[in-house]
């Protein structure tokens, strides 16, 4: 297991991040515009008492070496799973790979808290999994490099098209 921790800043307060994150058409603007997702459903999106349940599914583009698409392929499916207390800082977040996804998993939170110039801080802190003989810890390295890569891009998109909207 390794885990991951990024930190980006997002040019919008903590409840226009939140209104942003939870808004479907926003959300799949972003990443399919921004992180390059080939595809963005939202499967389940429901409030039970003061808590939001949503799943999502992503199919995105495998950003990693050659030998590591042939067994992923070329792009992957991912189930997104978030569980947020309307109010608080932080959402637990889940994400489980269609394909071995009973053997690489990827769990944690990510936080919003408020920053300076109305700005918003979001961390995000996930465990990364992955127990495939041999090539487990090679994988949860992969993940780990591709991650940040992800995140800045999201940030990036958000700050340049959403921010401000």
């Amino acid at each position: 297991m390794k885990s991951i921790h990024i930190e980006e800043t997002y040019h919008c307060s903590p409840e226009t991040y939140w209104e942003k994150l939870w808004d479907a058409d926003i959300r799949g603007e972003r990443e399919k515009k921004g992180c390059g997702a080939v595809s963005y459903t939202v499967q389940e999106a429901r409030w039970v008492g003061e808590t939001y349940h949503q799943v999502i599914e992503m199919v995105e583009v495998v950003d990693a070496p050659a030998a590591v698409r042939k067994i992923f392929g070329e792009t992957s499916t991912i189930e997104e799973t978030s569980k947020w207390v309307k109010g608080s800082d932080t959402v637990r977040i889940s994400y489980k790979p269609s394909i071995m996804g009973n053997k690489v998993s990827m769990a944690g939170v990510l936080t919003c808290r408020p920053a300076d110039g109305g700005h918003s801080r979001i961390v995000l802190d996930l465990q990364i999994t992955a127990t495939i003989f041999l090539v487990g810890s090679i994988i949860e390295g992969i993940i780990c490099k591709a991650l940040p890569k992800r995140q800045a891009k999201d940030v990036a998109y958000f700050n340049a098209h959403q921010a401000g909207s």
